[in-house]
């Protein structure tokens, strides 16, 4: 007696194994370099879906790569470190909040939006007070996808745009040949620099953080 035949793959389920990332490609018309993305998804359709919203965006332009389970999202951050990671949570070889907190873990700094069905929203919700950046639901994925990410990319620049600037301005002080105390409104000295530790005869340490009497 002949045996029973494998299943055929679903229809909406990859059908090659392992299920890792493919090459990046590039969709999108917006100005600029191409954001580096991963997009970890296992069902063909909705990461169709995915691919053709971001190949209308006119604000950014996407290098995507795609990867279809949580053990090839983890390999493929091993060595590279994308800027925007799509991730929905619930695949075959992992679901909920542990796939979030498995990616988040294996590459601590791209930004994360949440791709989720409706029936997950608790769970992506909890993922943004883990330290998502976002999330969205399957079905406003056409609608709402470019503005959210736009968004995160958007915010993500401006809060490292004011750190570097942040950063030169506090290098250019500690350069001055005249003495700078910043001392907040309790009279605690927040920064203090070189020169001005000098003026005082305390180190740098032994200001910071103390009352200002002097």
């Amino acid at each position: 007696m002949a045996g029973a035949a494998n299943p055929a793959p679903r229809g909406d389920r990859p059908s090659e194994p392992g299920g890792g990332p493919s090459e990046g490609h590039i969709l999108g018309h917006g100005p600029g370099p191409p954001v580096d993305t991963l997009l970890v998804e296992d069902v063909v359709n909705e990461a169709l879906l995915i691919r053709r919203t971001l190949e209308d965006s006119r604000q950014h332009r996407f290098n995507v790569h795609h990867g279809t389970s949580l053990e090839a999202a983890v390999e493929h951050l091993g060595a590279h470190t994308p800027e925007l990671i799509l991730l929905d949570l619930n695949l075959e070889d992992s679901s909920g909040i542990d796939t979030f907190h498995a990616v988040r873990e294996a590459s601590p700094d791209p930004l994360i939006v949440v791709i989720s069905g409706i029936s997950s929203i608790d769970i992506a919700v909890q993922a943004v007070k883990n330290g998502a950046d976002d999330f969205l639901l399957k079905d406003q994925t056409t609608r709402r996808l470019v503005d959210i990410v736009d968004e995160a990319i958007q915010a993500r620049r401006h809060e490292e745009q004011a750190a570097l600037q942040f950063e030169q301005a506090r290098r250019l002080v500690r350069e001055l040949p005249d003495g700078v105390l910043v001392v907040d409104v309790n009279g605690e000295v927040l920064f203090a620099n070189p020169a001005a530790a000098a003026l005082f005869g305390r180190s740098h340490d032994e200001l910071v953080g103390a009352p200002f009497g002097y």
